[in-house]
């Protein structure tokens, strides 16, 4: 499916942000201090609202996965509507 109307998640912007806010939290640009301290974050604010840090379980890697809200769309008789967020992600291993 083509055209104007076709959902395209916009997903770098906000990775760019969360690793911005890391930074922030780290309170440095050093590689090794922004690792640590996400390493030990468990949320993070995201461009959809807080985000939860994990991954640990899914991945085998400590921290390095942010769930976060996500609007989502339902397509019935032809037309697309928004149905919502799923904003519930403290389930998430």
């Amino acid at each position: 499916m083509t055209g104007p109307k076709q959902f395209f998640p916009v997903l770098s912007p906000n990775s760019i942000y969360i690793l911005l806010n890391v930074m922030r939290a780290a309170d440095s640009i050093d590689p090794d201090v922004v690792k640590a301290k996400w390493e030990s974050l468990d949320t993070i604010e995201t461009l959809y609202g807080k985000g939860i840090i994990s991954g640990d379980q899914t991945y085998g890697i400590k921290n390095h996965a942010v769930a976060y809200p996500w609007p989502y769309e339902i397509m019935m008789d032809g037309k697309v509507s928004s149905s919502g967020w799923i904003d519930d992600v403290s389930a998430i291993p």
